[in-house]
């Protein structure tokens, strides 16, 4: 009977969240636009982090304190450790480089808002498909295998179902599924928001 409560929570949570994304982004793009800077680039940042703040954030946050005394800790925000920071540098900055040499990306404020606006989808995806869902499934369930692929399922099909299915079983399914191994194995978000950034940044259309 608890598991089934514990299901019903992490499917009400993924709805709710998403919702959340969605009224919030259509609120806050009307907003934008009666001052005109919806299609600017601090719009399209504004929008990003507001958006997925509330509904990937505050949200989740909200209902999981209602029923969990929990933790920094218990949803990927514990002690980063030294090995973990010169790790996550370093993948930034060879991507960095990559960017700047390897595709001639010299327009500095461009850059800058691939990285202000990339930054706020890496942290909020990540922070609710890993740390609190998995919180969540590790109530539900205790093999972490079906957890990684019940969450990673939820991040490449239903937070990406404006996709095409085959894009995301190709390509989000295997890249959350790296990603929540590194959660599990470090107990952090650090590293999955890292490579989720860089991920991203190397996908972007502003930076190709």
């Amino acid at each position: 009977m608890i598991k089934v409560k514990n299901s019903l929570q992490f499917i009400g949570i993924v709805i709710l969240g998403m919702v959340g994304v969605i009224i919030c982004s259509l609120i806050i793009t009307n907003v934008m636009n009666v001052f005109g800077i919806a299609a600017s680039s601090m719009g399209m940042i504004l929008l990003t982090w507001s958006a997925m703040l509330i509904g990937f954030g505050i949200i989740p946050t909200f209902l999981l304190r209602r029923k969990y005394s929990i933790t920094k800790l218990e949803v990927g925000f514990g002690p980063i450790s030294v090995l973990e920071i010169i790790i996550c540098l370093f993948i930034i900055g060879i991507t960095f480089l990559y960017i700047v040499i390897g595709r001639n990306i010299t327009n500095v404020i461009l850059f800058t808002i691939a990285i202000f606006q990339n930054i706020g989808v890496a942290i909020f995806e990540e922070y609710f498909s890993k740390g609190i869902l998995f919180f969540i499934a590790k109530k539900i369930t205790s093999n972490k295998v079906i957890i990684v692929l019940i969450c990673s399922c939820v991040f490449a099909f239903v937070l990406h179902s404006s996709d095409s299915f085959m894009t995301n079983l190709e390509y989000r399914l295997p890249m959350s599924v790296i990603l929540g191994v590194c959660y599990l194995k470090t107990n952090n978000l650090y590293l999955p928001i890292t490579l989720h950034l860089v991920n991203n940044l190397l996908a972007t259309s502003l930076l190709k």
